[in-house]
């Protein structure tokens, strides 16, 4: 593939979602939970394709796998469930958007992208979802690089993420501790580097 193609069809995007365990928590815990955790199901290589329910909406663009290339928009499906533990977690991820169906329309009906595409492109045409995302309809086509531990800190213009700096994988299930530049808080990237293997 060239590089032209590569541009085209493959891009690097930000997935929020749950975490329900204490990995990551003060730099001691690496090893992916065994208990029913988004964070870890990932770590562990699964990405799950949501199972549509009858007479439910699979969300704005329906039940398949988001992202974005904004990382706020990312933040805002980053959950802990542990609401005493600041520590949120989001997946730097490679996604292999193939040909794009572009959506301005919400349908939380969706579980394919129609016929002759391979991904959804929903674009901003309101305030509705807040930024662009890609979804796709198969766990195949996305792979996480890194895990971004992180909180916000409080401003008067409302919460935002203390500074981050992300490395390339290196090793798997390898967790490198950051500490910002004038910051007492740290900041932790869990690196991924096994394939994404079919969920259950």
């Amino acid at each position: 593939m060239s590089t032209n193609d590569q541009k085209k069809y493959i891009t690097y995007a930000y997935h929020g979602t749950k975490r329900n365990c204490n990995i990551g928590a003060n730099g001691g815990e690496t090893n992916p939970c065994n208990n029913v955790c988004s964070v870890c199901g990932i770590l562990k290589g699964v990405f799950r394709v949501p199972t549509p329910v009858p007479g439910r909406s699979g969300g704005n663009f329906g039940w398949g796998i988001y992202s974005s290339t904004e990382s706020s928009k990312a933040n805002d499906y980053s959950q802990n469930i542990n609401r005493s533990d600041p520590i949120k977690a989001m997946f730097l991820c490679t996604v292999i958007t193939g040909r794009k169906n572009v959506l301005t329309k919400t349908n939380g009906n969706l579980t394919s992208p129609g016929r002759n595409y391979d991904s959804t492109l929903a674009q901003v045409v309101s305030t509705a979802t807040g930024a662009n995302e890609t979804l796709v309809y198969n766990h195949r086509q996305i792979k996480p690089h890194a895990v971004i531990m992180y909180s916000l800190s409080q401003t008067n213009t409302g919460p935002r993420p203390s500074p981050v700096r992300i490395y390339p994988a290196m090793s798997s299930r390898r967790t490198v501790l950051i500490r910002p530049s004038g910051s007492q808080t740290s900041r932790r990237v869990h690196h991924c580097e096994q394939p994404v293997r079919q969920g259950a």
